[in-house]
């Protein structure tokens, strides 16, 4: 069995990743969001890689398979507080990051074991542009969507960082579709897909909602009768 480098390089294509994280007055953002990955069902995948798990300063990884129908793709996560930065209650800023690297297939997956701080602190110009932005009261802007808002100003910042960047450090490897090794783990996530009602639950609901309505009406016949 193949043991991980002492140290490893790995190059992130920013259109791969996913990063959610919230800022010093505004809630939870996907401030990137990939080109790949699994349609727009990134919330429920996010909440699953990370189920049960509370965020530390030092970074919890795993690795996986995120299954949609018969297309597999495989990924790295970490999650992890930040020392630097905390919102106007006092809180640590938690930052949730998944990378679906180029090789999907591979059975095994090198990087670095910090590579999730590093990519924040390469990224901190464009965040710390909109981090402090104050969107808990928007006056008479009723109709101005405050997620909205903090997207698209990171994305105005995120156009002067490189799309490709090189993180190295300490290295660690886990088996993606075996066992995993060293502090990852590794979980398959099943996303679940939409399924239309079948003729038969049609019927039964509209048998349900004529039985209610046939209900009301004897209901109602009865009370008129009564006064």
């Amino acid at each position: 069995m193949p043991h991980p480098p002492s140290t490893c390089t790995i190059e992130v294509d920013l259109t791969r990743v996913l990063w959610l994280t919230r800022g010093w007055r505004w809630d939870y953002v996907f401030l990137l969001k990939p080109l790949v990955g699994v349609g727009d069902a990134w919330a429920n995948l996010r909440s699953r890689v990370f189920s049960g798990v509370a965020p530390a300063v030092v970074p919890y990884s795993v690795a996986g398979v995120a299954a949609e129908g018969n297309v597999r793709r495989g990924f790295v996560a970490t999650t992890f507080l930040d020392p630097r930065r905390c919102d106007a209650r006092g809180r640590a800023v938690t930052h949730h990051l998944i990378w679906f690297p180029p090789d999907e297939s591979s059975a095994r997956m090198v990087v670095p074991a910090d590579w999730g701080p590093q990519l924040v602190a390469a990224l901190a110009p464009a965040f710390d542009a909109v981090f402090g932005l104050d969107l808990s009261d928007q006056g008479d802007e009723r109709d101005l969507d405050p997620i909205a808002e903090v997207r698209d100003a990171f994305a105005h910042e995120l156009a002067h960082v490189p799309p490709l960047l090189r993180l190295s450090g300490p290295a660690v490897m886990v088996y993606v579709f075996f066992r995993p090794i060293g502090p990852m783990a590794t979980k398959l996530i099943e996303l679940p897909r939409f399924t239309p009602p079948s003729p038969y639950t049609r019927t039964r609901a509209l048998l349900l909602w004529a039985a209610v309505f046939a209900a009301l009406m004897l209901v109602g016949l009865l009370v008129r009768r009564a006064s």
